[in-house]
């Protein structure tokens, strides 16, 4: 079985008059300004999406200057991610080799393929002689006349002579290394892809292709990946939150990833793969297609197998990987037959394990779906798929290894975001310490300054403003400014309230991050007050969508065990009557079973 390839997300920058803008694509037009509508001007600059991109890995996304006055920008988001972008707008044979040497991964043309509206060919041949095939990307953004996509230049308000079908991409393929087409029509509406168009493309391409137009809700990218067959990607715009959408979170379907531990079983000539749990690892990449976890993170789990064999007795090391595919099909792609190829090569019997979820048909209900592979190589160079079957055994879910595992979950994912905030504080103005001292350095930066202000970020707490007393650098976290002339006693009575009990807090917990505001421009603190209601708002749906429900499945766990433990004792003292009565005769009426324990 061969590799199936799967739509993956692609982002986008658009820029308008050097801002980042999300437009609705029928209205741009150099003539009249007046008709241009827009569903998003970003406050932000063009680097803070690049940056976006760049943490992430978010390959492929493609920058777009939309008429003049955007190549500052541009090359604003070229310094911030060097070769990790794709930038078009104006690209000409005299500017091409200049894009790309100042970052570009690669250029995107369209309008200068069409002089007076009519298709060059020579052009895209000397473009391609020019940068280099794999460093050309050809956009064919079109609109739709009747039955036909033709292709739409000058901001999508000419059309040309071409017509977008297979004997037209056959042409262009030959000579670039991706296709970007803005289905003009829908660009901006958000009222769902032209899916004609999209299922025409997965038809007719042979090389990456990206769409663009329309999408506005998750779905759509599996929508996308059925009707192409997964051969072409998709670009969110106006429905993306980053972008000032409602409908699409920039962090929605994040994969998952761990490894597999039980033991090999042999039965005559097969070999069983017993799973008896998980270990659950600390994603070092989370996007939407792809998720990676640290060289590190292996290791600790050949040693928690160890661990765990040591406290058992029975032998259990890592026999397997598994990931999810959320809101796509559970097919494994090209790269999860490459990376359990790999894996194979230090043990053949190494499996993988998909779980695809979050998926909803058109009645709302989710499926969740779950496959069992190996790979190998074929003569083309290529992974091919090989499908293992597998059943799940009727047992007891909460034994001795999954109830830590499952308690562990919200431990993982709040280490998660934690390290993903720290990360976006700015380091010249933070400083660690413990609650427990004040830095010398801090006593000197704030003597002889009246009304000094400080973050006070805590990993168990949000940031809040904070005073320059002494009370306040030794990390009592407050929700509002406080005066100077905060008396000893009122400090001590609001650290009591604010803070809590802090004896039961592990010391390694109770580290603080001191971020003095002054030190920093207005754009940093707004990023940071920004940031961190991002973080808090991670943290509730934390407590709401797992540690809420596992607190609860806890509390209905120990009713049961209650129950239990009551049925046990009644039918302890009803054995005991028993024996205890002349002419006893022994039977298992009535008895608990203990296989539902």
């Amino acid at each position: 079985m061969t590799s199936q390839p799967r739509t993956a997300f692609r982002p986008c920058i658009d820029l308008h008059s050097g801002q980042v803008k999300q437009i609705v694509g029928g209205s741009l037009n150099d003539k009249d300004e007046s008709q241009l509508k827009t569903n998003f001007v970003s406050s932000e600059p063009p680097s803070y999406y690049a940056d976006l991109y760049r943490k992430r890995n978010l390959t492929g996304a493609h920058v777009i200057k939309l008429g003049p006055g955007n190549d500052d920008a541009a090359k604003e988001c070229l310094r911030t991610w060097p070769d990790g972008l794709q930038v078009g707008g104006g690209i000409t044979l005299d500017n091409a080799q200049f894009w790309i040497d100042a970052g570009a991964a690669k250029v995107i043309v369209t309008s200068y393929l069409f002089p007076g509206a009519k298709f060059s060919l020579e052009r895209l041949q000397a473009l391609a002689e020019a940068v280099g095939k794999d460093r050309l990307v050809v956009d064919v953004s079109c609109r739709k006349r009747g039955s036909e996509w033709i292709v739409a230049m000058d901001k999508w308000q000419t059309m040309t002579d071409m017509k977008v079908n297979k004997e037209s991409l056959d042409v262009l393929a030959k000579y670039c290394s991706e296709f970007l087409v803005h289905a003009a029509d829908v660009e901006g509406l958000c009222k769902g892809i032209d899916e004609d168009l999209v299922k025409a493309l997965g038809e007719w391409t042979t090389i990456p292709t990206t769409y663009a137009g329309g999408a506005n809700a998750l779905g759509d990218l599996e929508l996308v990946n059925k009707l192409s067959n997964g051969k072409v990607d998709l670009t969110y715009g106006s429905a993306l939150d980053v972008f000032g959408g409602k409908t699409v979170k920039f962090d929605d379907c994040e994969e998952i990833m761990g490894m597999l531990m039980g033991d090999w079983i042999t039965e005559g000539s097969t070999e069983i793969a017993r799973v008896d749990g998980v270990s659950l690892l600390t994603r070092s990449e989370k996007r939407k297609d792809r998720v990676e976890i640290g060289p590190e993170q292996l290791t600790m789990a050949a040693i928690e197998a160890e661990e765990i064999s040591k406290a058992t007795g029975k032998t259990t090391r890592v026999i397997g990987w598994y990931h999810s595919h959320p809101h796509i099909t559970v097919f494994p792609s090209h790269v999860d037959l490459r990376t359990q190829l790999s894996q194979q090569l230090m043990d053949s019997r190494f499996i993988g394990m998909i779980v695809s979820c979050f998926n909803k048909d058109s009645e709302l209900s989710n499926k969740i779906q779950v496959t069992c592979f190996q790979s190998r190589p074929d003569d083309g160079g290529s992974c091919q798929h090989i499908k293992l079957p597998f059943s799940v055994l009727n047992e007891n879910p909460l034994d001795s290894l999954t109830l830590p595992k499952l308690l562990e979950i919200p431990e993982r994912i709040f280490d998660e975001q934690r390290q993903s905030f720290y990360k976006s504080i700015p380091a010249s103005a933070t400083s660690t310490t413990a609650n427990t001292s004040v830095p010398a350095s801090k006593e000197r930066a704030t003597k002889g300054v009246k009304g000094s202000r400080f973050f006070s970020l805590s990993p168990t707490r949000a940031f809040s403003f904070s005073s320059s007393s002494s009370k306040d650098l030794e990390g009592d976290t407050v929700m509002s400014p406080v005066d100077d002339v905060s008396s000893g006693e009122q400090a001590a009575k609001r650290s009591k309230s604010d803070r809590g009990s802090m004896d039961d807090i592990p010391a390694d917990e109770l580290n603080t991050k001191m971020i003095n505001h002054h030190a920093m421009s207005l754009p940093d603190r707004m990023t940071l007050i920004r940031n961190s209601g991002v973080y808090v708002q991670s943290l509730s749906s934390l407590v709401d969508n797992l540690v809420g429900p596992t607190l609860q499945m806890l509390v209905d766990r120990e009713q049961y065990n209650q129950s239990m433990l009551e049925a046990l004792q009644a039918q302890k003292q009803a054995l005991m009557y028993q024996l205890k009565s002349p002419g006893f005769v022994g039977g298992d009426k009535d008895l608990v079973d203990f296989s539902e324990l």
